[in-house]
């Protein structure tokens, strides 16, 4: 798992990003600016500006339905109260 300002250091855009849409959907997300001496909190707005910056686009940045995948992978948090 990574954050938002991981794809900063993967200049050579080896890793795709996959965000969680729930993390659009919030007004901050916080995370550790790649240390854990302080947090820093993000909008939709930060998020789509660092995607750019680090040039970003559909073939290595995707936002994903976590709870949907979950539900179609036949288990997880998503199904458990519907048993």
């Amino acid at each position: 798992m990574c954050n938002y300002f991981s794809m900063i250091n993967d200049t050579g855009k080896n890793v795709k990003m996959i965000i969680d849409n729930k993390l659009l959907e919030a007004k901050f997300a916080s995370f550790h600016p790649m240390d854990n001496t302080a947090s820093t909190a993000i909008n939709k707005e930060g998020i789509e500006k660092l995607k750019e910056l680090a040039g970003r686009d559909e073939t290595n940045f995707e936002y994903m339905d976590f709870d949907k995948l979950a539900g179609d992978a036949g288990g997880g948090a998503a199904d458990a109260g519907a048993k």
